[in-house]
């Protein structure tokens, strides 16, 4: 690789691996580390090199379109925008979602999802981000077209299938320990981590949350993760709230999942989420629950109603709200439950605030049975997806 700006200002950890592993000839480049370990920002770094140098053409795969655009994309533009030599001959294009050099180089952006599109695009390099989220074979498929190499990067949460491909010598482990541009406000993120795990009530996601973010290392979840002790309650709502917002996660009502709803708003003195009232059932009618959401509507200001609309009972109870004159809109929840679930952790930890209102307590015990083969998880899907709504 020719001598570039960016060489002094990488991650000397994440370099001296492809470095090594390129001079031997090697043509799969695997990244593997916790969150803020460098990995994404130093493969977009070498592929934009890449890009202005030799002008290759790069296919940077994401599962989902928002991953790409909030992610790996960012990070591309980050770059280039704070390099006069890379600004000066790139183009950052947001529709479509690439980027151009006027060397001929571009690196373009795609989502994957449906497993069915991972077929097709040719390119030098392919570098997919979050590579665990990924089958088998969409990577058969996408590798397929690749000339020169393959670059991926993945948190240690999961096993998966790059076993079959690399062995554990081949892998490039980093932790954000390696990375020595993090901020300070990155830095308190992995110091509350090292504390909930040292702290005498840490709970399985805890110990999980620091072994796979803050020591980079592979971890199972064992055990329930919500407990009464370490969620915060009210017994009183704060008069300054406002942003009421209520999400729905609709069920067929026939005893089986769930129809939660939350009602939430957000305090001005101290910036929390605070859950107001809480509803859950698994029998009844629409009519029955359309007359409860309409109360909630009552009672406070300008209610924001928000119905999750990812099958085809939420959309059918997105238009009944709808046609009933309820202020509602749609909600489409991305990626695997249990993940987002577990996301939405420390968030709900410690910026959420559960009032004491008349079905909480019935509510909650699903919340504190919740974990990886739980029977029910409509309860708290309901509470991580209002503190997203609330944070949108």
């Amino acid at each position: 690789m020719s001598e570039n700006i960016f060489t002094l200002q990488m991650n000397g950890n994440l370099f001296d691996y492809w470095d090594k592993r390129d001079a031997e000839g090697k043509h799969l480049f695997v990244y593997r580390g916790g969150r803020r370990s460098g990995k994404t920002t130093f493969i977009a770094q070498l592929l934009t090199i890449f890009m202005h140098n030799d002008g290759d053409k790069i296919n940077v795969a994401s599962m989902t379109a928002e991953q790409g655009r909030l992610g790996a994309y960012a990070d591309f533009k980050n770059i280039i925008e704070s390099c006069p030599l890379f600004a000066a001959y790139t183009e950052c294009l947001e529709s479509p979602r690439e980027i151009r050099s006027q060397s001929g180089g571009k690196v373009f952006f795609n989502s994957y999802k449906n497993s069915e599109t991972a077929k097709g695009v040719a390119c030098d390099w392919l570098f997919i981000n979050e590579a665990n989220n990924f089958t088998k074979q969409q990577f058969i498929d996408l590798r397929a077209n690749v000339r020169k190499g393959v670059f991926l990067d993945y948190n240690p949460n999961c096993k998966f299938w790059i076993d079959d491909y690399v062995t554990e010598d081949e892998i490039c482990d980093s932790t954000w320990q390696d990375n020595p541009f993090l901020t300070d406000a990155q830095l308190e993120y992995f110091a509350e981590l090292k504390a909930a795990f040292e702290s005498p009530n840490a709970t399985p996601l805890d110990i999980r949350n620091y072994n796979v973010y803050y020591l980079g290392k592979y971890s199972e979840l064992r055990g329930r993760i919500f407990y009464e002790s370490n969620l915060h309650f009210c017994d009183d709502l704060p008069e300054d709230l406002y942003d009421f917002k209520v999400f729905c996660d609709p069920s067929a009502l026939r005893g089986a999942d769930y129809f939660a709803r939350v009602l939430s708003a957000k305090s001005r003195a101290d910036g929390k989420t605070y859950i107001v009232d809480v509803r859950s059932q698994n029998d009844g009618s629409r009519e029955d629950v359309v007359r409860q959401l309409r109360e909630w509507c009552g009672q406070y200001d300008g209610v924001e109603v928000y119905v999750e609309t990812n099958g085809i009972i939420g959309q059918d109870f997105y238009e009944y709200a709808c046609n009933s004159g309820i202020p509602v809109y749609p909600w489409y929840s991305r990626g695997n439950k249990f993940d987002r679930i577990c996301a939405a952790y420390q968030d709900i930890k410690n910026d959420m605030v559960f009032c004491d209102s008349a079905c909480l307590l019935g509510f909650m015990e699903q919340v504190y049975e919740f974990d990886e083969k739980c029977e029910h998880d409509d309860n708290i899907d309901a509470i991580a997806s209002t503190y997203k709504i609330q944070h949108q």
